[in-house]
């Protein structure tokens, strides 16, 4: 029987020793120059051990390697440590997999935060009750970005998927020769895929893993709530656990996305859920096969497949052949409403027989209808006023009178158009022309006709298949009043469109001034009349990512919180339900790490009627990866608002007392982490000693690392991702954990260390940030760098990072009360020790090739043969250790 007690010995037994087992077949694979270079993988690894504590750099120690070691005298240098490259790749592969494999053995699917445990306590309690009304009231969104962290290719991932099955059925020939043939296969991208293929690899997880985890987590809720053994008779009027979708609907900087790529992932999603619908059906019939019942539901399966065939691609040999007379569904709706009344005819004749099955299918058209998941239109709003500025001059001289066009042609030069004039434009019956002008620019046509899309993707998939604009970089009330101008002037009216507008807050000074700027917005007549028309429910996006960037990782997270805060009050004062989404990515410096704990920090300051994030890249494989891991992160956030919600003594987190610590550390933290950014070798070791330069050059996503294009590097426009993925890959995790130690170390030396105590255990919040922050320094290791002290520019830099790295860790050992970092969490600990492990050589090849090849750019040979083969093993290596760190981007 497992136990979750010792999970440092479960670790080591279903992981580290299975590990050691399998990684010897990795290095004896029987290819030629492989097997035989493979054998000193472990020499060189041992060498890079050796070597770094003396602070060599990584090329001198690549060097004296291959000095020392005349066995690869007939080998290229280049091309054994491509070899030794390939190797580790794959070992990382294994591991991944060994860890997926041994989920179950290491988690407690039934534990705290399970729909089981919350179950056992409602049941208790006798308040299914109140579960049945918070079901009707709640939501939990899981939205699957296409942002590039995650480097496998398609054939790799189903790889992967085969040996995590074989790794759980201990089936030791099929291991062998999935990993036989991981020896054979490309791990990279030959060249950058479309959006529309990123769109497909997302699908996969819908189509392989929610489609059948969602209805199972769902249903068991539904049932405990109502106090029965099958489903109720009525499900809620909206689907609380919903999935949301960004391929093909970001366009935030991606100029690939445009209105018919929307259109086409959007009739994928349709086409990829009727196909399991249809399915589903079909192993439905295999057992409702009893009289007045078999009949109703192979009529349901043609309708259908008839269904299916009108939103399938014409092409596709693969569409099922049958009577071409059926009917189609008109919507999802039609469906559901088969199935209830195939459904009474089970209950009321035959015995309830195989309720369970149906209930399921019932579940899955309810949770993901026609639609499969609700596609977001993300731009900039500075795309979306730019557009407005384009498009005002072919209307103005038909609806304005002179003084108005002057103050129209007065607004186009300033910065931005003021709140009052864009008022006097919601109040005039705008419209463009069927057909749009020639001469307009990309972004601008792309905005009016995907918003003309709206429509009639609702209409195809429901409204939940498309109805929300999400609004990039707001920074005032104009940006949303933009957006609903530019919807009329799509022709969307306002009486009839069905659509949500989010405010996306990023910077630390647009998340200071996000209660102001919602008030305004909530001020503004046609506004609000827009969301009376919404249900007075308003969607509220906070950016982790470029907070970070922005103003480091405390002030961050503590400004999204007081503006969670602010928010709330202001929508308790207006009588709107305010609603966060949590744009999050992988790692603590985008919002990432162990963001269950963040979500069960009650404070009854805040709202929590829903929980949405982002899942990003390689967080969806490798929390969502199969069943059980999806089972059991989908129900740790589904459960975290149901759970804060139930809870009768709804206390604040942070306690306000502590309130002014928390903002004093926050304010102290951002100072120390502003001046590292204006540091002028901040940006020398970016652009110059980093990885960053070769970020353009790597084939794994369809969208450019900088918002715009420009001639030298720029903090505002780079993205958080490449900007998370560099210190990531240098191993100096600093947006993960600058600026915390100053702060909590000036707080200590004022003797208040009892404070810091006191907050840490009275505030799950600030208990989360602190685990987040020794994630961050547990995966950092500074003597892969240290050869930097030597440099003249970068060496004081160097020690202040190094510096402050060290500082963090002895505060948050002194405040925690802990021997080691992360000693409260001994299975994560235990997994990110054994990966650096398994990471280290990798680590310094990477560190070599880029170090090669910004060395030769500099001299202005960055077109030579030793450039090319040095950039070529450096973008394998970046790739690499991205995937091998998890979560690192």
């Amino acid at each position: 029987m497992t136990s979750f007690r010792d999970p440092e010995r479960a670790f080591d037994e279903h992981v580290a020793t299975r590990y050691r087992l399998y990684s010897g077949l990795l290095l004896g694979l029987p290819y030629d120059l492989l097997q035989r270079v493979g054998r000193l993988l472990p020499v060189f690894a041992e060498h890079c051990r050796k070597a770094l504590p003396l602070k060599e750099s990584p090329r001198a120690i690549v060097a004296r390697f291959f000095a020392e070691n005349p066995l690869l005298t007939d080998v290229a240098k280049d091309e054994a440590l491509f070899l030794f490259l390939q190797l580790i790749e794959r070992q990382i592969v294994l591991f991944d997999a060994l860890e997926d494999a041994s989920f179950t053995q290491m988690h407690d699917l039934a534990g705290p935060g399970s729909v089981a445990e919350l179950v056992t306590t409602v049941r208790r309690d006798n308040r299914q009750g109140e579960l049945a009304e918070l079901l009707e009231q709640t939501a939990t969104r899981i939205v699957l970005t296409a942002h590039p962290t995650q480097f496998y290719p398609d054939t790799v991932q189903h790889i992967i998927q085969d040996l995590r099955v074989a790794l759980t059925l201990n089936d030791l020939a099929d291991v062998e020769r999935l990993l036989l043939q991981l020896g054979k296969t490309r791990f990279t991208n030959r060249e950058r895929p479309s959006p529309i293929d990123e769109a497909r690899g997302v699908l996969r997880s819908l189509e392989e893993v929610f489609y059948d985890v969602l209805p199972g987590i769902a249903g068991r809720m539904l049932v405990a709530a109502h106090g029965r053994e099958h489903l109720p008779e009525h499900l809620p009027a909206r689907p609380n656990l919903q999935i949301g979708f960004w391929p093909g609907g970001d366009r935030d900087g991606n100029p690939f996305v445009t209105a018919g790529v929307t259109l086409e992932v959007a009739r994928l999603l349709r086409e990829r859920v009727l196909e399991r619908h249809y399915l589903a059906a079909g192993a439905l019939a295999r057992r409702l096969t009893f009289a007045g019942v078999y009949d109703r539901i192979l009529g349901i399966r043609e309708r259908l497949r008839a269904t299916w065939l009108g939103a399938a691609d014409r092409h596709r040999s693969t569409l099922p052949i049958g009577p071409s007379d059926v009917p189609a569904y008109a919507s999802a709706g039609d469906l559901q409403a088969e199935l209830l009344a195939l459904r009474e005819v089970i209950v009321r004749e035959h015995q309830r027989l195989f309720l369970d099955e149906l209930d399921d299918f019932i579940l899955k058209v309810h949770l993901f209808g026609f639609y499969f998941a609700s596609l977001d239109l993300r731009q900039s709003s500075e795309v979306f006023l730019t557009s407005l500025r384009q498009l005002l001059p072919l209307v103005a001289g038909a609806v304005f009178s002179p003084t108005e066009r002057e103050q129209l042609e007065r607004a186009q030069t300033a910065q931005q158009i003021p709140c009052d004039l864009l008022e006097q434009l919601l109040a005039r019956a705008l419209a463009l022309p069927a057909e749009l002008p020639s001469g307009l620019a990309p972004a601008t046509r792309d905005t009016i006709e995907v918003l003309r899309l709206v429509p009639h993707i609702q209409e195809s998939n429901g409204e939940l298949g498309l109805h929300r604009v999400i609004i990039s970089h707001s920074r005032g009330p104009e940006d949303a009043l933009v957006v609903l101008i530019l919807a009329r002037l799509a022709g969307l009216a306002p009486e009839q469109t069905r659509l949500d507008l989010v405010p996306l807050f990023e910077s630390v000074a647009d998340l200071q001034h996000a209660q102001d700027t919602m008030a305004r917005l909530f001020s503004s007549a046609a506004y609000r009349a827009w969301l009376d028309r919404r249900g007075r429910r308003q969607v509220v996006m906070l950016g982790y990512s470029d907070g970070t960037k922005d103003g480091g990782y405390l002030t961050a997270n503590w400004s999204i919180r007081q503006a969670r805060r602010r928010l709330t009050e202001l929508g308790r004062r207006e009588g709107i339900r305010m609603v966060f989404f949590d744009g999050r990515g992988g790692p603590p410096a985008r919002g990432g790490g162990n963001t269950h704990r963040f979500y069960r920090s009650r404070d009854a300051n805040i709202e929590q009627w829903e929980t949405q994030l982002t899942i990003q890249g390689q967080t969806i494989s490798s929390n969502f990866g199969n069943h059980e891991m999806a089972e059991y992160h989908v129900e740790q956030l589904y459960t975290a608002n149901l759970e804060n919600l139930l809870m009768p003594d709804r206390e604040e987190d942070p306690p306000p007392e502590l309130l002014p610590l928390l903002a004093e550390l926050s304010a102290t933290s951002f100072r120390r982490y502003r001046a590292l950014r204006e540091d002028p070798a901040f940006l020398t070791l970016l652009g110059e000693r980093s990885p960053l330069p070769l970020f353009d050059h790597l084939t794994i996503a369809s969208r450019p690392v900088t918002r715009q294009t420009q001639d030298k590097l720029d903090l505002e426009n780079l993205r958080a991702i490449p900007f998370v993925a560099t210190w990531s890959i240098l191993k100096m995790q600093i947006p993960g954990f600058y600026g915390l130690g100053a702060a909590l170390a000036e707080v200590i030396a004022a003797g208040r260390e009892a404070e810091l105590r006191r907050l840490y255990r009275g505030s799950r919040f600030f208990r989360a940030l602190l685990d987040n922050a020794a994630m961050s320094l547990l995966k950092s290791r500074f003597d892969i760098t240290a050869h930097l002290q030597a440099d003249a520019r970068l060496g004081p830099l160097w020690r202040d990072l190094y510096d402050e790295a060290r500082r963090v860790e002895q505060c948050i050992l002194l405040i925690a009360q802990q021997p080691q970092l992360l000693a409260n969490d001994p299975l994560v600990r235990a997994s990110i020790r054994f990966r650096e492990e398994i990471v280290l050589p990798l680590l310094v090849i990477v560190h070599d090739a880029f170090a090669r090849y910004n060395d030769l750019v500099s001299r202005g040979r960055a077109d030579c043969e030793d450039a090319v083969r040095a950039r070529k093993m450096a973008l394998k290596g970046i790739a690499a250790v991205i995937n091998a760190t998890r979560n690192a981007a």
